[in-house]
């Protein structure tokens, strides 16, 4: 496996099944404080920052903004849990997932 990228924010806590929170617009992986308080001992629970917020670097060219690079970096993070990994997002958060599934899908270009 590559050496995961230094600005791309992840952290982990936990035990059990995994599950990845996604933050939505201008949130962080810290906006999720809550549900790891109450669910941390019963998962391994992984939280990050999308494209340009938090820890994770703006990798996106200016006006070249496209959501298959926020799934990149999510490709990127389930590589990194290496293993089934459930996944809640909110918000702005949800998107990327909705372009992973649609893409899964479809013979044509997304």
């Amino acid at each position: 496996m590559p050496d995961f990228p230094s600005d791309v924010e992840f952290s982990e806590r936990g035990d059990g099944p995994a599950l990845l929170l996604l933050p939505g617009s201008f949130g962080t992986g810290a906006g999720w404080k809550a549900v790891t308080d109450s669910l941390g001992v019963r998962y391994r629970l992984v939280t990050t920052s999308l494209l340009g917020y938090g820890a994770t670097s703006e990798r996106r060219p200016l006006g070249n903004t496209t959501m298959q690079q926020q799934t990149d970096i999510i490709d990127i993070i389930l590589e990194r849990i290496g293993e089934p990994t459930h996944v809640a997002a909110h918000s702005f958060g949800g998107s990327p997932l909705w372009h992973m599934q649609f893409k899964a899908r479809s013979s044509q270009p997304v």
